[in-house]
């Protein structure tokens, strides 16, 4: 098999925990992910080198796979002779990440993959509790303007409905 490389690597949101390193019988190490629910929000992040015989082929084979699971791609940069490389970026849902893990350690050789994770839980609770404050302001807003009897007073509450309503979508 020749030496050259289709990395991919992708981000992953979900809740699970590490256990102890697999060794594959190429020589390769796959850390399994176990989710597991700890009330924690994490999202783990896959750097995978996979050797193969042909660089874009396998690209279009990882790419398919990453649609199977409703993943997307979210970045590529390729490089061509003498040494072929494509390093592709991909999410995915967090219940698929092990199964994406394996689908494209299966293209070819494993050459590297590194796991990391990280806890989001403060930004997720953060995020929820905006919204819901943006979400009560609007409604509040909305009632204010059903009562408004005034252009002056409409055109007020219209202004700020509006700001709060792009707040809240963004």
């Amino acid at each position: 098999s020749a030496d050259r490389d289709a990395g991919g690597g992708g981000d992953t949101g979900g809740d699970g925990a590490t256990e102890a390193p697999e060794v594959l019988g190429s020589g390769g190490v796959t850390p399994l992910v176990q989710p597991a629910n700890f009330g924690r929000e994490i999202i783990y992040t896959a750097d995978l080198t996979v050797a193969v015989d042909d660089v874009a082929a396998a690209g279009a084979e990882a790419t398919r796979i990453i649609a199977q699971f409703d993943g997307l791609l979210f970045g590529q940069q390729t490089e061509g002779l003498p040494n072929p490389r494509s390093v592709l970026i991909f999410k995915v849902e967090p219940d698929d990440f092990q199964a994406v893990l394996d689908a494209l350690g299966s293209i070819g050789e494993v050459r590297n993959q590194n796991i990391s994770a990280d806890d989001v839980t403060e930004v997720v609770v953060d995020l929820e509790s905006r919204i819901e404050t943006a979400a009560a302001s609007v409604e509040r807003l909305r009632g204010f303007l059903e009562n408004a009897t005034t252009i002056t007073d409409i055109a007020e509450i219209e202004g700020q409905l509006v700001e709060r309503e792009s707040m809240l979508e963004s």
